[in-house]
């Protein structure tokens, strides 16, 4: 359907195509879900987010520069350290959060513990970053290598 409206119509038209499934999904959430609270206030882990987020932005800005530049590259190399560094730090503050009494943590490190959890996990991230590139680089290759259309490129399908 979005290579279709790829060659039919203008690019931003692919969007549209998530409208109607939005709107039944509020509706289906306003009507089929109850109400429910939580048994205490809900707080935010502001800190934890934000050294998380800087973690994350320093290792894949770091990974993204050593694409461009070399895995030599300090800049590349001292963004990566700073980002491991930073997830590190998260890790540790939301111990610190965990152990208190009144803490909220952003992630139950607890949850890691079983290998069951976190080898699912590291599998689906895995699966999601492979799924991920092939998805942004498939439709290109079909598109500029064989000189598909936006409608062969995205079904898969020859000319």
């Amino acid at each position: 359907m979005g290579g279709w409206l790829l060659d039919h119509y203008w690019w931003g038209s692919v969007f549209l195509i998530n409208v109607p499934i939005v709107v039944l999904a509020l509706v289906a959430v306003a009507v089929l879900m109850p109400e429910s609270r939580g048994a205490g206030p809900f707080r935010i882990d502001v800190i934890g987010v934000l050294i998380s987020s800087a973690g994350l932005v320093a290792l894949t800005y770091g990974v993204i520069r050593a694409g461009q530049d070399g895995w030599s590259d300090a800049l590349a190399v001292g963004t990566m350290v700073a980002g491991v560094v930073a997830l590190a730090a998260f890790v540790r503050w939301e111990r610190y959060v965990s152990r208190r009494p009144d803490g909220q943590p952003l992630v139950d490190l607890s949850l890691f513990r079983s290998a069951g959890f976190t080898w699912g996990t590291v599998l689906a991230t895995m699966t999601s970053f492979a799924l991920f590139g092939l998805t942004f680089a498939m439709p290109q290759f079909f598109l500029d290598v064989k000189g598909l259309n936006s409608l062969a490129s995205g079904s898969g399908c020859c000319r």
